[in-house]
């Protein structure tokens, strides 16, 4: 299956949407397997429309609650078994993994500067805006202490992302809205080797984008304190996955002995479960029509009873 395919990407192009997959374009084919997210920026005045065509080509709007950001949204859909998984931002939010604390004014510089990858079917950045956009994300990522720790963890697949950028790093020089020339040799990226970014010199990296943040950033760190807490207590305790806005969904499999009900129900709690809190009730045969009424009349009896109680003699 080619991402063309894909209902909500074709209308998508028929409305003249302007989209481009702006990060992790590495992993376009896993994300084909149901194994990874596809992260698409999305202009905000086409946001209520987005929100439209999604809806009817029947992808799940979802939300994490213990990492819920403005402007970003989780999309899911069931396809041939596979769970489709679209990360869409309706503008350049990013960070630290956890707080996600800058709002980067360079929406337009990406739509600008996207291409057709007949390969995969959609639109994505061209190599050198991808680079300079890796090279941002990079030095902010490298600043932070909780950021650091998880982007070393991940660090072999951050550094395919920058290699499938096929861009030599002194050709930056001057490119893209942000500034980022001064960081270039400070970076830890070479045409040579990969590595992360020294700690001092990314906190002040950061420190110049402060004009960038989503809020005041003395609060920084306990907010990640904050998210670290909830974490943990999600993950060990609570273990609560995304939700459904505003209510759930009561899914109900009635039929025969032998029509396949536990069969279907496994399955969907398989799908389901891989991304949303999902719970399973059995509420047993339904009741015979005969016995349903006696039931009924039994506990209009009972309740009759029970409001006109006897009077006691003395």
């Amino acid at each position: 299956m080619q991402l063309k395919e894909l209902d909500i990407l074709r209308e998508l192009n028929k409305k003249n949407i302007l989209y481009v997959s702006w990060k992790n374009n590495h992993e376009i084919d896993k994300f084909v397997e149901g194994k990874t997210d596809l992260d698409l920026y999305i202009p905000i005045i086409f946001c209520n429309e987005f929100k439209r065509i999604a809806k009817l080509t029947n992808w799940i709007c979802v939300y994490n609650p213990v990492a819920d950001y403005k402007y970003i949204e989780h999309y899911y859909l069931i396809l041939n078994n596979k769970i489709l998984h679209l990360h869409i931002y309706f503008k350049i939010i990013t960070g630290d993994n956890w707080l996600k604390e800058y709002e980067l004014p360079i929406g337009r510089f990406l739509i600008e500067n996207r291409v057709y990858n007949k390969k995969s079917g959609i639109f994505v950045l061209e190599n050198k805006t991808q680079a300079y956009l890796f090279v941002l994300r990079h030095l902010i990522k490298c600043g932070s202490i909780f950021s650091r720790f998880l982007y070393y963890k991940d660090k072999e697949s951050y550094r395919k992302e920058w290699v499938s950028c096929l861009t030599n790093i002194n050709d930056l020089h001057d490119y893209g809205p942000i500034d980022i020339n001064y960081a270039l040799y400070n970076s830890g990226i070479s045409n040579t080797k990969f590595d992360l970014s020294n700690f001092i010199f990314s906190k002040k990296f950061r420190f110049n984008l402060r004009k960038y943040l989503r809020f005041n950033d003395y609060y920084i760190f306990s907010l990640s304190i904050k998210s670290l807490i909830l974490r943990v207590v999600n993950k060990y305790f609570i273990k609560q996955k995304k939700l459904l806005h505003n209510s759930g969904l009561i899914i109900v499999i009635s039929g025969v002995d032998g029509s396949g009900k536990s069969t279907i129900v496994k399955q969907l709690n398989k799908n389901l479960s891989t991304f949303l809190t999902v719970k399973s009730y059995q509420l047993g045969k339904p009741q015979g029509g005969v016995i349903e009424f006696i039931n009924k009349k039994t506990k209009s009896i009972k309740i009759k009873n029970k409001n006109f109680p006897e009077n006691n003699s003395r």
